[in-house]
């Protein structure tokens, strides 16, 4: 989607009473502007003749792979409902924290699980949901890391509900009204970034100072999160990663916004998710 916005063809309709870190404005004059109050600078404009102008996407452009065999109007309207209901927020209840370590272990004790009874129908055959950690037990609250998407899919499924898209993950981190979760000014003492020189992730059930108003901790920092969320970026599609961590710089990363496209059989320990039920 955020590929999609960047065309001219696209656009997003919200209320008047609407505010976001990333949306601004300017402003256009029918005449020369004189001197405007708040300034004696005179304004920068350019003129723009009035004529016929061509709006669309150049056939040169680089485009996502969705639109790159042309865009016919029934096609355009196809994607701006997807779009739209990517955008959309429905209600939905979020998990607290990270999924730790115990919550993912009784995942991998349910027999039910081996049978592939949760999986997603186009897991790779043979997928094992087998953690590096999982003998060990003295750090069960962790977040569950060194888990690919797959396995993060069939988790969210086990458990009744279905990872975020990155909009509701955005949603949740701030409900887009700011850059961080606490506010638009990044603290380097508020969250496991790099900036804290961590040697791994501290427990998923308690926050540094990382918390949102509603009370959701660890967004920025800690460990990374799936998404269920596509990206189109480069030569192939991947799933959108969430969120700060303990090994990235926290200034950009830990911001609402970041996001990290990742394949789907991705693995490391500063990636784990959260989950989200419907309702």
């Amino acid at each position: 989607p955020y590929q999609i916005y960047s065309l001219n063809n696209f656009y997003r309709t919200v209320k008047a009473t609407y505010r976001s870190p990333y949306v601004s404005f300017r402003c256009v004059y029918d005449e020369q502007p004189k001197e405007i109050p708040w300034t004696v600078a005179q304004p920068e404009t350019l003129r723009l003749d009035a004529g016929l102008y061509r709006i669309g996407i150049p056939t040169d452009a680089k485009i996502p792979g969705l639109l790159a065999s042309g865009l016919s109007r029934k096609r355009l309207g196809i994607i701006e409902k997807l779009v739209a209901k990517e955008h959309s927020y429905n209600d939905f209840q979020i998990l607290r924290h990270e999924v730790t370590r115990a919550q993912y272990r009784s995942f991998i004790n349910d027999p039910l699980v081996r049978y592939g009874l949760y999986a997603n129908e186009k897991e790779p055959e043979g997928h094992d949901y087998t953690p590096s950690w999982l003998d060990d037990y003295q750090h069960d609250e962790l977040p569950a890391t060194d888990i690919d998407w797959w396995s993060a899919y069939a988790f969210a499924n086990w458990a009744g509900g279905r990872l975020p898209n990155s909009f509701e993950w955005i949603t949740a981190s701030s409900m887009g009204n700011y850059s961080y979760p606490w506010g638009n000014d990044f603290n380097p003492e508020y969250t496991a970034t790099a900036e804290q020189q961590l040697l791994g992730p501290h427990s998923a059930l308690e926050s540094m100072g990382d918390i949102t108003a509603a009370g959701v901790i660890n967004m920025a920092g800690n460990v990374s999160e799936w998404t269920q969320s596509l990206s189109s970026g480069g030569q192939s599609f991947a799933l959108i990663a969430k969120g700060g961590n303990y090994v990235l710089p926290g200034e950009k990363t830990a911001r609402i916004d970041f996001e990290n496209p990742l394949p789907a059989s991705f693995k490391a320990p500063y990636l784990g998710f959260r989950v989200v039920f419907d309702g």
